[in-house]
């Protein structure tokens, strides 16, 4: 018995160690620690917030685990980003997050004799750079091209910068100037009198000159200072203008009143030079004609009674105490109507008036300070007006609707600058009918950005012989060109990336209608107008066309209407062969009624309304094996 109870306990204890052996190889529980790993990971709560800025759109997102932990991830399309120590980088670039937007910048250190210098450079959200600079004990500024200027009491210096430092140089020439600007109008009895200037109505600035390179200037000042530098070895001559907020120029005038161009100072080489200087300013209120014509009892304006204030009227530069309502003038004479400061004008209509010339404009509208934004049919079917100042609009800055401002100027033969004019968004028919006008200018349209409708720009202007490039370089909203030259009876060429920027057009129709004298379609010449729906009429009745691309049409996989595109393109050796890039074409009858000989158009598919529009119209289709790219 005794033996069998020892047996039997040895089998228990190998059993218990059997068990306890099991029992280790499988996986252990969690202990307490590990159990809140587990839970903490858990998300409880997840928020977005997006940021625009200069490299794209950045997202922040903000995680809060079960465990009452959180964290702060960014991510930005196309971009690498590190997050470390709560600051965020993308290459060189620190990202500061804000309201809704954030700052991309960076720092780089510079050392030199002047001190040590900071250079902040920020991305702008067009992709351009600004710069800021900080120099202890200087006013300094970037200049470009790794040069600054550096100012302070005694003296100018430029600033090279190179590997981690920088080098200097003494200016050739610097000016402080203490400005004064003291308002200047005529009183009753038409003397000069003058508001004094106020506290705030005093600038400080620099100018500092290197070389003949344009002045470095610093000022402090709200308005907007200028300068124009004519170097020589022994001194320079700086033309000081003076500019209001909006970018006009502010008119300049004497003690007695006399108008003068600008404020001159001699500078001698390598001196500093201090002058103080009281400038009077008053806005021009001059309207200037040239008479074509002799006149009797003249009233140039449309309701003489909505004139709330005094006027006077000069002509040939002599004060006349005829009335404006009887006034007797002839051909060839200036007229000159002073407008006092407290006068509500209505904008003048030219086109009932014998005008030749028009010498000044004043800033237009009901009162002196409110501009007035269209200029629509001020001088619309004016026979007689010859020529325009090339500032004529530069009071007028708040313009937006030029829509048939000179149309029907038919003795035109020069056009302002419209550069001037950023508001502007409607030029329909401006020019419409200027027959005398033979050329433009290729920056015409350059200030422009804003235009949507160049919709029959230049219709029936029969002198014009050739467009330049870059005409609508700058005009990348532009929606309508239709009826732009049309009617342009001597217009023979027009370069092949006329149109490249114009990327939203909508319509080409009735663009090149009647053009007579153009012989030739550039390749390319829509390729970058893949918007384009309606070509309706846009080369009709083009008599001497004989060459057009296969591939015109190629890219406006959009396009629904080729009514009368090449209606009676006639010329004996045009050869019409097009491949039409879209499929939703509904719209091609009388295609090229009149072509001398066949006309074959190439579509990508054959069961589509484009098959049997463009069949029915006459046209040869074919199906191509390959499609060119």
């Amino acid at each position: 018995m005794r033996e069998m109870a020892e047996r039997t306990t040895g089998i228990i204890i190998l059993l218990l160690l059997a068990l306890l052996a099991l029992s280790c190889s499988s996986e252990a529980l969690p202990g307490t620690e590990d159990l809140e790993e587990v839970v903490g990971s858990e998300v409880k709560e997840e928020s977005v917030v997006e940021y625009e800025g200069a490299l794209g759109t950045l997202t922040e997102t903000n995680t809060t685990y079960k465990n009452g932990s959180s964290a702060t991830s960014y991510a930005l399309e196309d971009y690498e980003l590190l997050y470390e120590d709560g600051v965020l980088t993308c290459g060189i670039y620190t990202l500061l997050p804000g309201d809704g937007t954030y700052e991309c910048a960076y720092q780089e250190s510079y050392t030199g004799d002047l001190g040590g210098l900071t250079l902040c450079v920020t991305l702008l959200p067009d992709g351009t750079e600004s710069y800021t600079v900080s120099l202890e004990g200087y006013e300094a500024t970037w200049h470009g091209e790794g040069v600054l200027y550096a100012t302070n009491d005694s003296g100018a210096y430029t600033l090279t910068l190179g590997d981690g430092s920088y080098t200097y140089s003494s200016s050739l020439a610097s000016v402080s100037l203490t400005l004064s600007l003291n308002a200047f109008y005529l009183d009753d009895s038409n003397e000069v009198s003058f508001t004094p200037a106020g506290d705030d109505d005093y600038s400080s600035l620099t100018i500092s000159l290197d070389g003949g390179d344009e002045a470095a200037v610093t000022d402090s000042w709200e308005a907007y200072f200028s300068f124009e530098d004519d170097s020589s070895e022994e001194e320079h001559s700086i033309t000081l203008r003076l500019y209001d907020k909006e970018g006009d120029e502010i008119k300049l005038y004497d003690s007695e009143g006399n108008e003068v161009s600008g404020y001159t100072l001699s500078l001698a080489s390598g001196d500093v030079y201090s002058y103080t200087a009281e400038l009077c300013f008053y806005p021009a209120k001059y309207l200037g004609i040239v008479l074509s014509e002799d006149v009797s009892g003249l009233n140039p304006f449309d309701d003489i009674s909505s004139w709330t204030g005094g006027f006077t009227v000069y002509v040939n530069g002599e004060e006349t105490s005829d009335g404006v309502t009887s006034l007797s003038a002839s051909s060839g004479d200036t007229l000159r109507i002073k407008l006092q400061e407290s006068l509500a004008f209505p904008v003048v209509k030219f086109s009932t008036l014998p005008v030749q010339e028009v010498t000044e404009l004043p800033k237009l509208g009901e009162s002196p300070d409110k501009a007035i934004t269209s200029l629509n049919g001020i001088f619309t079917g004016n026979s007689t007006l010859t020529s325009l100042p090339e500032d004529l609009l530069s009071e007028n800055t708040q313009l937006t609707d030029l829509s048939y401002a000179f149309s029907g100027c038919t003795a035109l033969t020069e056009l302002p600058s419209l550069e001037c004019l950023s508001l502007v968004t409607d030029m329909s028919y401006a020019f419409s009918g200027c027959t005398s006008l033979a050329k433009l200018s290729s920056d015409l349209f350059s200030g422009n950005t804003k235009v949507t409708s160049f919709k029959g720009t230049f219709k029936d202007c029969t002198a014009l012989a050739y467009v330049p490039e870059g005409l609508f370089d700058s005009n990348a909203k532009v929606t309508d060109f239709s009826y732009l030259f049309s009617g342009c009876t001597s217009l023979s060429w027009m370069p092949s990336d006329l149109f490249q920027e114009c990327t939203m057009v909508l319509t080409f129709a009735y663009a090149f209608q009647d053009c007579g004298l153009l012989s030739a379609v550039p390749s390319g010449f829509f390729s970058s107008n893949t918007r384009v729906q309606d070509f309706s009429y846009v080369f009709h009745k083009c008599y001497s066309l004989t060459y057009v691309p296969e591939d015109l049409f190629l890219k406006n996989t959009y396009a629904r209407s080729f009514m009368y595109a090449f209606y009676y393109c006639s010329a004996s050796s045009l050869d019409l062969k097009l491949y039409i890039g879209s499929s939703l074409v509904e719209y091609a009858s009388y295609f090229s009624t009149g072509a001398s000989n066949a006309v074959v158009v190439y579509l990508q598919v054959t069961d589509t309304t484009s098959y049997s529009t463009f069949t029915s119209a006459g046209v040869n289709v074919e199906i191509p094996e390959t499609w060119p790219e």
